[in-house]
């Protein structure tokens, strides 16, 4: 199974999960930057704002809390993270 990040575009991932958090942070217009299942590498976005230590908000869905929202606000980001088996 790859590991790398799979890229889609916002409007794809709105239509495949159009949760509350998503469409705010949407009409927001932060930058959607793909899903995190184990990136082998850092992302380059999120390098300075790791530097910086900023503080990041977690938004834990499913019903096991798998599927995950990562938002740092200061760097206008937010990623999907999948952590299901």
């Amino acid at each position: 199974m790859s590991k790398d990040l799979h890229l889609e575009t916002q409007e794809e991932q709105l239509a495949k999960e159009p949760t509350v958090i998503t469409l705010e942070l949407a009409q927001r217009e932060y930058k959607f930057l793909g899903w995190d299942n184990s990136w082998n590498r850092p992302q380059p976005e999120l390098r300075p704002c790791k530097e910086a230590k900023h503080e990041r908000r977690y938004f834990f869905q499913g019903r096991r809390g798998e599927n995950n929202t990562v938002v740092c606000d200061i760097c206008r980001y937010y990623y999907k993270s999948d952590s299901s088996d």
